[in-house]
């Protein structure tokens, strides 16, 4: 029996899990990306005959997948991770530092997550938007 029970974490943790992972592998997550590898991850999902894990109700836009208020939340999980990274020390740049992130995950979630951000994160947005773009018929279980 383990210790600790594995869990699946939420789209806080999934966030900041990915902006982490692809700084050390040296790549910049900006807001699009973000959002692309987010999507990504959902559809890897479905994919696997999963859930999604995002918990983000996406739709089909003009430039991509995205969700209403989607925006306004990844602020605020941005802001959350500021000020929780701030304590004792000022800080001049998002902050996603807790490096034991994604060690109380459910395993195959952890690996999925480390699949999608080596496999995609380097990529440029225009390969990231044909890969989220790639199959219908998972944007439209991602949309239902």
């Amino acid at each position: 029996m383990p210790l600790f029970k594995k869990r699946e974490p939420d789209l806080g943790d999934l966030a900041a899990y990915v902006v982490e992972s692809a700084r050390g592998r040296g790549i910049s997550v900006n807001h699009g990306r973000l959002v692309l590898l987010l999507y990504l991850l959902d559809a890897e999902r479905i994919r696997g005959g999963r859930e999604p894990i995002t918990g983000i109700a996406w739709e089909e836009g003009r430039r991509g997948p995205t969700a209403e208020g989607l925006d306004a939340r990844l602020r605020a999980l941005v802001q959350r991770e500021k000020e929780s990274t701030r304590w004792g020390r000022g800080t001049a740049r998002e902050s996603f530092s807790d490096g034991a992130r994604g060690d109380d995950w459910v395993v195959a979630t952890k690996l999925a997550v480390d699949r999608i951000v080596r496999d995609c994160a380097g990529l440029d947005l225009a390969e990231l938007r044909d890969r989220a773009d790639a199959r219908p018929e998972t944007a439209r279980a991602l949309a239902s």
